[in-house]
């Protein structure tokens, strides 16, 4: 339930010799539940200006603020209706359904907030926790969101939209996929839908798709986030159209894919690709670093310093303001209707690694390069289907 208040405000007047005048004013606010009134302010005429409307604002603001901490609620559909207590909100097993290793949830709202952490929690046979957001609104992501299972991947999808702030930050134990998708399917044909629940058949299969039931999914936004997983694990970030802005996407010697659908179809998960069923959205990446390196930060391998793979689909792909994106060692495969750089797309080799690294990039349609580099190391690029 959201809950929302109104107000009324109120004057008390008193009789001068030229007439009358303001005396005591004030607000008086109430939940639209119509409960508890409360007189937020009481204060002479001649402070109105000053202080009365100022505390008004401020007790206001206390009470509407108190309302964003029941940010992460619960649907009722896999277990209890409740919102949960922030900002440190502890999301157990028990809220949600385990069959097999996978542990469902489904939420009618999921929002972190800025300073809150949001925690999956569970036993060790969990393998996958996948959540859904049935509400109708956005989910805003700008706190942390955690998972303290081993080795768990977390799915979350929200058909209402996603937007990841800049404080938006992963404590995950495995792989991340995130999405706009209406449903996820898995590999026995089942279902966990978002959009109409009740097709829903929970299963102990793993998840196979990203599937879209609408003439126009839901945008996926990253603003500023530095979005990271545990080395040799995915990032999936997988939508209506995709912006990526002044952000990090990391995958050490792991997986990034990156998919932009328009209409009606499945996105799916394949081992070495990424294959959409519909046609391609738009991906614009601005200002931002995306790697699946197998160097650290200070220059040092990881293990035998692979990189890891990069897979992006979309209709207009743009990459612009100097964004980087890099798999030493490893891989960059793009598909898209349209292409335009204005920045920086390479995969390099590590001297002394001896693993080979590669761009493959399929445009059918136009390429355009604006100012920036453009660099290929042991690359082929694939061009309207004519290998250069």
């Amino acid at each position: 339930m959201v809950m929302s208040w109104r107000s009324n405000s109120f004057a008390l007047r008193r009789r001068t010799d030229t007439g009358t005048e303001p005396y005591i004013c004030g607000t008086l606010v109430q939940d639209t539940m119509g409960t508890d009134a409360h007189c937020v302010t009481l204060c002479p005429v001649n402070q109105v200006l000053r202080g009365c409307i100022m505390k008004s604002f401020v007790l206001l603001l206390s009470l509407f603020t108190g309302t964003l901490h029941a940010q992460i609620t619960l649907d009722g559909t896999l277990g209890p209706g409740v919102s949960l207590k922030g900002p440190e909100y502890d999301i157990q097993a028990n809220l949600g359904q385990q069959h097999g290793g996978n542990l469902f949830h489904s939420f009618e709202q999921f929002n972190i907030n800025l300073g809150e952490i949001a925690t999956f929690s569970g036993p060790n046979s969990v393998e996958n926790v996948i959540s859904r957001v049935t509400g109708g609104t956005r989910s805003n992501i700008n706190g942390t969101l955690k998972s303290t299972i081993l080795n768990a991947d977390v799915y979350l999808i929200n058909p209402a939209g996603l937007l990841f702030g800049s404080e938006a930050q992963l404590d995950v134990q495995g792989s991340f996929h995130a999405g706009t998708a209406d449903t996820l399917r898995f590999s026995d044909g089942s279902e966990f839908n978002a959009r109409n629940p009740a097709k829903s058949l929970l299963t102990v299969a793993p998840v196979s798709a990203f599937g879209f039931l609408t003439e126009s999914p839901q945008s996926l936004t990253i603003e500023g986030s530095q979005l990271s997983t545990p080395w040799e694990n995915t990032l999936s970030l997988i939508g209506g159209n995709i912006t990526v802005s002044d952000a990090t996407l990391e995958a050490l010697s792991g997986r990034i894919n990156l998919a932009s659908i328009a209409n009606p179809g499945d996105v799916m998960l394949k081992p070495q690709d990424l294959v959409l069923s519909a046609q391609a959205g738009d991906i614009s990446l601005q200002g931002s670093d995306i790697t699946v390196s197998g160097i650290t930060s200070d220059g040092e391998p990881i293990a035998s310093g692979r990189g890891g793979s990069i897979y992006i689909r979309g209709g207009q792909f743009e990459i612009e303001d100097y964004t980087l994106v890099t798999a030493d060692g490893g891989k960059i495969n793009v598909q898209a209707d349209n292409f335009f750089v204005r920045g920086e797309l390479a995969s390099y080799a590590l001297a002394g690694t001896g693993q080979s690294s590669s761009i493959k990039i399929k445009v059918v349609g136009s390429t355009t390069f604006s100012e920036g580099a453009f660099f290929l190391d042991r690359t082929w690029m694939v061009m309207s289907g004519i290998l250069i």
